[in-house]
């Protein structure tokens, strides 16, 4: 030893204690064979100053013979070598410890050169054993250094290779799933059925997803899923599962509370991720870490020795327990007794082998009474055979691990590519593995791709934006995913979905990236046909909507959207009937029709998010799988809501006009006959003065024909046919001067309001019309508040032509002025509402009504070229609006009243009346008056007459048989004789106003029935007109 000791070997010195009888230590012969068998590098040194005594061959073939003897430091510089000052340090307190303690110890792994070394030292692990004398203090202490190089090497890329696969386990997709609070289902999507090794598609409830868990996570399971419905608390958990098909997995699982637009939980999503790898990693790391532990502890491997006949001369704790001997009192027993070490058995037959062929062995077997593998070595010497026995099952298992999964990495359908971590900027990070995945879609060999870039397969289709973005992340150290347009070998392009996560050394910098590229070549194709359609669809006005089978929405067009007031993430994944529909007893019915044909057609009554009903014409489509099974539903609705209500208002329209023609008809006749019996009574009832009973019964019939005739009118009125004197109104001023008798009229309980618009327009209408009918409605809403209430009339101008629009849809656009009379009353029923304006409809008791104020309303406002609308609650009341033209102009002052001289006269009346009857009688109430009178039935000969002969005035009906009436008469007796003065009567006068137009100015009227002193003024006024 030539060399100086260093401080390393000072220190050793430092514990070398004097002892007179260290030189002379007599070493048992077995322990000199002992050490001498042993196959690594080991001494046995004096427990006072550290003398080597005895050393392992390999250790004394390295460092000459000449060490035995000598103290250990001086070893340290040759053997061993020069060690750093901390390593020395901690050698000379295992030493220490060992001695003064009695306990064996250890030194965790690390760099220990020694003599014949290749460049770059090796790894070993020290420890040192106390062996006692037969005083029992410690007289010896085995020193052993054993060579851990490759074992720390496997550990190292172990490491490394669970990190890539912790990092490839993190970029799989996971597998989503959502649970409704309504229907209490849970839909799995299919990576979630998947790991739970269901069909794809499957609906589960929560019991039977409970059900998947082990026992003893069950309930702790559930309270989570309860906890997030009832409270919105989410949760993840980490559990066993049995799945379907009967493996056991780890799964972690997630989920949060899913919220409806007024914050009530309505179901839970989440997602559902297999990391049984992930946990069996991490039991293998945890066993790694017990058995490191162990070593750190003690020594861990079992050696022993063997003579020529096999028997045990000596076994260290570890292989006593290993042979099953409870302890070292029973050495000398054949090996072959221990279980496992049978002679015919794979370990006692190559312990046999190594002896009888003097060879050492080196071999690794499973030893079934440890249920564990062992690297076993077996050195002849020459008294029999030494054995170590290296527990290697975690390695073992390890290995396994890893060429599994190296083997479904290469095996994986998705591609891998694992590059540096740098440069981000330049050229790019270069590749340094890509799996079978790769090459099969690229057509690029790994020889061809190591060393180059991911820019390789990036061409003129590569979308720049999402590189850019990717770039950034990478800078960032940030994970990213992306959607990117990749290229072959051949240029063929093809999508990817790409994870990228980065790989961190143990310091925390990021040595790699590892991206995993899913292909969506179909589902990118896909999903821009599904956009193309969507655009299409989007342009059709019928809602579309298409429905899974069990009856969510899962497409859903604009005109939807627009119809029913839904956004779109508002609708997808919701159950119509729930969302939209109402009376579910009709989808029932459409459904088993559905099912059974295929299709179904009908209307349904559906509800918008604003509560709005609406009517549509659906039609619905079973859409089939290619085997035929039902895959949705497609429904196209059309909205008839605003069709069914003018077809309505069309019927009704047309029943009230086919009532007002009949009840027209009847009036017409009616005053015929009134006008006569009317006539007759006043001639009576003036000749008998003297008889007062026969004149009051004469009176009587008069009184009854003028209720005749005042029924008349109204029917008149309601079929648009009673004569009309319109003129511009002040409906405010008219109104206010109905206040007084409106107020005596509805009583003291009823509070009166009038609210009336300022700038109010005119309209052009029959003031006394329209005070009947502002006086009916109040008299209507009185009996409708037998209590007490309150009755608002309210005046407005209403623009029909900005968007203004009556429910009716029967006024014309335009300008009109609004009266509305509305009252807190009892309100009517639907049924009712449907037929107020109806003539002689009443829901009064008899003879408390006539059913004629409503339906004469509606007609005078028909006729007047307005509406009447009726609006009804029952419980809160009823409205009526009323709307009246607007006249351009102001109100002309009132015309005073004309001047008539005493009734009669001789002039020449030509009296035109078809009906014989009224005829008759008017011809002699005329002749009576002094007038001379000629009387025709009809206009043909009436214009024979006027062409024969002149008269001062015509006379004549307006409705007679024969194609042209009363207008068309006076018109062509004023062309033949200019100055000819009309007087034209009638029980209506709609129809010949509507076929000629209105008569002219001068021309005057008389309505039927009337008296023989009104009839008598108005052939006189019509006499002298003009003069």
């Amino acid at each position: 030893m030539p060399r100086s000791p260093d401080r390393a070997a000072m220190a050793l010195a430092d514990t070398q204690r004097p002892s007179p009888d260290a030189t002379n230590c007599a070493l048992p012969p077995r322990f000199g064979a002992l050490i001498r068998s042993l196959p690594g590098a080991a001494l046995l040194l004096s427990a006072d100053r550290f003398r080597i005594l005895e050393a392992s061959p390999s250790l004394l073939r390295a460092s000459g013979a000449g060490i035995t003897g000598r103290p250990l430091a001086d070893l340290v510089p040759g053997a061993l070598g020069a060690v750093p000052d901390e390593a020395a340090e901690a050698l000379q307190a295992l030493l220490r410890r060992a001695r003064e303690t009695g306990r064996p110890g250890s030194l965790p792994p690390r760099p220990w050169g020694m003599a014949g070394d290749a460049p770059g030292g090796r790894v070993r692990a020290l420890s040192a054993a106390p062996v006692p004398g037969e005083d029992g203090a410690v007289e010896f202490i085995l020193l052993q250094a054993e060579d851990v190089t490759e074992r720390e090497a496997d550990r190292a890329r172990l490491a490394h290779a669970l990190k890539l696969q912790r990092v490839t386990g993190r970029t799989a997709r996971l597998g989503g799933w959502e649970m409704s609070l309504a229907t209490g289902r849970i839909a799995w999507a299919e990576e979630a059925c998947a790991v739970l090794d269901l069909p794809p598609g499957h609906v589960s409830g929560l019991r039977e997803a409970l059900s998947f868990a082990l026992p003893e996570w069950r309930a702790g399971l559930r309270a989570a899923f309860m906890g997030c419905l009832r409270n919105g608390t989410g949760f993840a958990s980490e559990v066993e599962i049995v799945a379907a098909r009967g493996w056991r997995k780890w799964v972690r699982i997630v989920g949060e509370a899913e919220r409806d637009g007024a914050g009530r939980v309505r179901g839970v999503a989440g997602a559902i991720q297999n990391v049984s790898e992930r946990k069996a990693v991490q039991e293998a790391n945890q066993r790694l870490a017990e058995r490191l532990a162990a070593r750190v502890g003690g020594i861990t491997d079992a050696f022993l020795t063997l003579d020529n006949a096999f028997r045990l001369t000596y076994a260290n704790p570890m292989a006593l327990a290993l042979l099953a001997i409870p302890d070292a009192e029973r050495l000398g027993q054949p090996v072959w007794e221990s279980p496992g070490f049978a002679a015919e058995g794979p370990i006692g037959h190559r312990l046999a082998a190594a002896a009888a062929e003097g060879r050492t062995l080196r071999f690794e077997a499973f030893l079934d009474a440890a249920g564990r593998w062992f690297d076993i070595h077996a050195f002849p010497t020459l008294g029999g055979l030494t054995v170590t026995l290296h527990d290697v099952t975690e390695r073992r298992r390890e290995q396994e691990k890893l060429r599994l999964l190296e083997a479904c990495v290469a095996r994986m359908n998705d591609i891998v590519v694992v590059t540096e971590a740098a440069p981000i900027d330049e050229a790019g990070p270069r590749i340094v593995f890509v799996n079978d995945a790769f090459e099969r879609r690229t057509g690029l060999v790994r020889e061809q791709v190591y060393g180059q870039t991911p820019r390789i397969l990036q061409g003129p289709g590569t979308q720049r934006a999402e590189l850019d973005r990717i770039r950034a992340s990478l800078a960032a150290s940030r994970p990213v995913r992306a959607e990117l347009i990749n290229y072959t070998r051949t240029g063929e392009e093809f999508w990817t979905e790409l994870d990228i996560q980065p790989v961190g050394d143990a310091d925390g910098r990021i040595t790699h990236w590892v991206a995993v590229n899913r292909e969506i070549t179909e589902r990118r194709h896909y999903q821009t046909q599904l956009e193309e359609q969507a655009a299409l669809l989007d342009q059709v006005g019928d809602s579309i909507l298409v429905r899974t089978m069990d009856g969510r929405i899962s497409y859903t067009n604009t005109s939807a959207q627009r119809l029913y007031g839904f956004s779109a993430e508002e609708m997808l994944g919701e159950d119509p009937r729930a969302l939209i529909h109402e009376r579910h007893e009709a989808l029932e019915d459409a459904m088993a029709e559905l099912l059974a044909s295929g299709h179904w057609a009908g209307q349904l009554f559906q509800r918008c998010k604003d509560g709005t009903g609406i009517v549509v014409e659906s039609r619905w489509t079973l859409m089939r799988h290619a085997d035929g099974a039902p895959r949705a539903i497609l429904s196209v609705n059309t909205d008839i809501t605003g069709r069914l209500e003018l077809e309505a208002r069309l019927r009704q329209s047309q029943r009230l006009e086919a009532v007002g023609q009949l009840t027209g008809g009847v009036a017409h006749d009616f005053n015929n006959l009134l006008t006569v019996i009317l006539g007759n009574a006043e001639i009576l009832a003036e000749s008998l003065v003297g008889d007062d009973e026969l004149r009051d019964m004469a009176e009587m019939t008069m009184a009854a024909a003028e209720r005749g005739a005042a029924l008349t009118n109204r029917l008149l009125a309601f079929s648009r046919r009673q004569a009309l004197d319109p003129k511009v109104t002040e409906v405010n001023r008219l109104l206010a001067g109905l206040g007084t008798m409106l107020r005596r009229t509805i009583g003291e309980h009823i509070d009166l309001r009038l609210l009336r618009a300022n700038d109010l327009w005119h309209a052009m209408i029959d003031p006394p019309q329209l005070e009947n009918a502002v006086l009916n409605l109040c008299i209507n809403a009185r009996d409708a508040m037998p209590s007490g209430g309150r009755l608002t009339i309210e005046t407005r101008n209403i623009d029909h032509d900005t968007g203004f629009a009556v429910p009716e849809g029967e006024l014309a656009p335009g300008e009109y002025v609004m009266i509305a009379v509305s009252d807190t009353g009892t309100g009517m029923e639907p049924e009712v509402l449907a037929r107020a304006f109806e003539p002689f409809f009443t829901t009064k008791e008899v003879g408390q009504g006539s059913g004629l104020g409503l339906s004469m309303v509606y007609g005078f406002m028909k006729q007047s070229g307005g509406h009447a609308s009726i609006y009804s609650t029952p419980g809160l009341g009823t409205a009526v609006r009323l709307y009246l033209p607007r006249a351009h102009g102001r109100s002309a002052p009132e015309p005073a009243a004309p001047v008539v001289r005493g009734a009669g006269g001789s002039e020449r009346v030509l009296l035109v009346e078809d009906d014989a009857l009224v005829r008759e009688h008017v011809a002699a109430q005329l002749r009576e008056l002094g007038y001379r009178v000629e009387v025709v039935p009809g206009a043909a000969e009436a214009l024979e007459a006027l062409a024969a002969r002149n008269f001062d005035l015509l006379f004549t009906d307006i409705v007679m048989p024969g194609g042209m009436d009363g207008l068309g008469l006076a018109a062509e007796a004023r062309r033949l004789h200019p100055g000819l003065r009309v007087l034209l009567t009638s029980g209506y006068t709609e129809g010949a106003l509507t076929s000629y137009g209105p008569p002219e100015p001068d021309v005057m009227m008389l309505s039927k029935p009337y008296k023989r002193r009104d009839m008598a003024e108005a052939v006189r006024r019509a006499l002298d007109h003009g003069r």
